[in-house]
């Protein structure tokens, strides 16, 4: 299993210069290059810099960990779906945030609830963000 981290800090980061290497992104991970958890605006700050444009085909579904803005940029998602059909799994308070696009296509899950998505298994929990 590969793991990436496209970001580490859950915020914004004022102290480094945002295209640096030192520069803390939005927090999101990337398992085997095939599953985006949190689909943050500085995910296309990370393919760019770090010169990774082919993970945006890569890419066959987004789990997004909490109905928050930070976790999932509109433009991100979109980007992500051009040419295929993106499944993206989040919570269902998370809908209203949700891009309309015919080849995205939102799944709610189910807190405590055992979901495949892709070769994966994912035990939902309940998010509080505050």
């Amino acid at each position: 299993m590969k793991l990436r981290f496209p970001g580490t800090l859950f915020g914004t980061c004022a102290v480094k210069k945002k295209l640096s290497r030192d520069f803390r992104r939005q927090a999101s991970l990337l398992i085997d290059d095939r599953l985006l958890i949190d689909a943050t605006a500085d995910f296309s700050d990370f393919t760019d810099f770090y010169g990774f444009p082919d993970l945006w085909g890569e890419i066959g579904a987004v789990l997004i960990s909490a109905a928050d803005p930070k976790c999932l940029s509109q433009e991100t998602l979109t980007r992500l779906a051009r040419g295929k059909e993106l499944f993206v799994y989040a919570p269902p308070e998370a809908a209203p945030m949700f891009p309309m696009a015919e080849n995205l296509h939102f799944v709610p899950l189910r807190p405590f609830s055992m979901t495949d998505i892709l070769d994966y298994k994912v035990f939902a929990l309940p998010t509080d963000v505050a």
